[in-house]
């Protein structure tokens, strides 16, 4: 994992303070062929007082991907420090449980309602708890939002799995806005680390969708499936062919993936076997499979 100095994911108020800072948003090295979220930001209004709701909402809401002014609600529902520039912003997200009272008030101060972004949670059997956020009314989406901790393979095998379990069509995977181990947590909210090796499940960019449609945001279990690699994106598919080529790999090759020493302190995962143990196991499929060719990769 990355250790950088950014904010603890558990704590609401932490990461709004965090990406209220514009510091935050300077950005250079533009990967290739990727979209950047982090220019020309919309501006969003946070008006709260519901820590806990707070430091649910940050795991399922894409904060990074606002400009962000938040405004703590003080006693009585008063909306101390309110002013005309609060009212300029461009989305308005309350995190509160008198939030029809707040919503009230904001529209009696000038706010425009449409401004005002309704939003509920509600629990899928299969699928666990989901936000459900109205942006506008184009269509629907569904968000998966990727697991914290997993690396890219184990991300694109609940990807697959999660996708069989969706009824709606139009789905996303934003590795943008959320911490994972795919991305530098400093480079969060730049762009989207889902789209350096595949292609999105349904067509759609992150900017669209959270302007003109409703959606539904999923947390991904971690759990085995078998991938779908037609979701490689053509960049990838082209890499990989081309590496076949130039090191003749064909149906006579096996490919053998030594995982490094990384995993002997490693939590929860298999400790790896000696040079002598996969000398064993390599001369078991070469002479079940009669392979005469081996593609050797290590992560050392």
């Amino acid at each position: 994992m990355y250790s950088v100095n950014v904010p603890p994911w558990d704590n609401g108020e932490k990461v709004i303070s965090y990406y209220e800072d514009d510091a935050n948003d300077a950005y250079t090295n533009q990967p290739n062929d990727l979209q950047i979220y982090c220019e020309d930001k919309k501006t969003i209004l946070v008006i709260y007082n519901d820590i806990k709701l707070l430091d649910k909402l940050v795991h399922f809401f894409p904060f990074p991907y606002y400009k962000i002014k938040s405004l703590k609600i003080g006693s009585n529902g008063v909306l101390e420090g309110m002013t005309i520039e609060h009212l300029k912003c461009e989305k308005v997200l309350i995190v509160c449980s008198d939030y029809s009272d707040i919503r009230k008030k904001l529209i009696s101060m000038g706010m425009a309602e449409n401004k005002i972004l309704d939003y509920n949670f509600h629990t899928d059997a299969k699928l666990g708890e989901i936000l459900t956020v109205n942006f506008g009314e184009k269509c629907t989406y569904n968000v998966l939002i990727p697991n914290r901790f997993t690396g890219i393979i184990w991300q694109l095998e609940s990807v697959t799995g999660t996708l069989k379990m969706l009824t709606n069509d139009y789905t996303v995977i934003d590795m943008c806005h959320f911490p994972n181990d795919c991305i530098n947590p400093q480079l969060i909210g730049k762009y989207n680390a889902w789209d350096y090796l595949f292609r999105q499940p349904s067509f759609g960019d992150l900017k669209s969708i959270y302007s003109n449609c409703k959606v539904n945001f999923i947390c991904i279990k971690r759990f085995q499936d078998n991938s779908d690699w037609s979701l490689l994106n053509d960049k990838m598919t082209n890499l990989i062919s081309n590496t076949a080529d130039k090191y003749n790999i064909g149906k006579s090759t096996l490919g053998v993936l030594l995982r490094g020493t990384d995993y002997r302190v490693t939590p929860y995962h298999p400790f790896p076997c000696d040079k002598h143990e996969a000398e064993v196991i390599i001369n078991k499929y070469l002479d079940s499979y009669a392979l005469r060719n081996i593609f050797l990769s290590t992560e050392d």
